[in-house]
């Protein structure tokens, strides 16, 4: 996921908002950096919105991203730019068959475009490691699509906190949170 920015941090929903990184976003990707640099890549690609671009030019520097629209943010609609705090059409969201918010994207549809994602590069890089460098609410959509929906709660529990970056294998289902020194 990529880094922290001020709406992050304010707790403002972003959304397809093209907002960019703060300095603790910046810290965070150079963090992650020093981590993935701890495993070869051979392809990246990125969500074209600033802050995720931001994030992959610190995290791979010597390898261009390319950026691929259906790891754009999730749509959030009307409610972009509203705080998270007390949100309850927000935290509704993220339940399975959720009421469509206005102008809003379904978190099945979501689903649906990373999936349509991972596919593809599933055929093209079946042997290879891909870094994905994307957002809170696709990497929850791409947990998905790797390990099947959460047993119980919201599909909010996958999303990953700001530049963590996650490992997943071929063929497993329980992914790998890397940190310093780790794998």
């Amino acid at each position: 996921r990529h880094g922290q920015t001020d709406w992050n941090r304010d707790n403002l929903l972003q959304g397809r908002s093209d907002v960019s990184l703060n300095e603790n976003g910046i810290s965070g990707a150079i963090a992650a950096a020093r981590i993935i640099s701890n495993h070869p890549v051979d392809a990246v690609f990125c969500s074209p919105l600033f802050r995720a671009r931001q994030t992959a030019e610190l995290v791979c520097p010597k390898m261009p991203a390319t950026l691929d629209a259906r790891l754009s943010e999730w749509n959030f609609g009307v409610l972009e730019g509203t705080s998270v705090a007390d949100n309850d059409t927000y935290r509704h969201m993220w339940f399975p068959k959720a009421k469509r918010v206005p102008e809003a994207e379904t978190f099945e549809e979501v689903v649906e475009r990373v999936s349509d994602f991972y596919r593809e590069i599933s055929l093209q890089y079946s042997d290879s490691t891909v870094l994905v460098i994307a957002h809170g609410g696709i990497s929850a959509a791409l947990r998905v699509v790797l390990c099947g929906l959460p047993e119980h709660g919201s599909l909010y529990q996958y999303c990953l906190p700001n530049t963590t970056p996650m490992l997943f294998r071929a063929g497993e289902t329980d992914p790998v949170i890397l940190k310093e020194g780790s794998l």
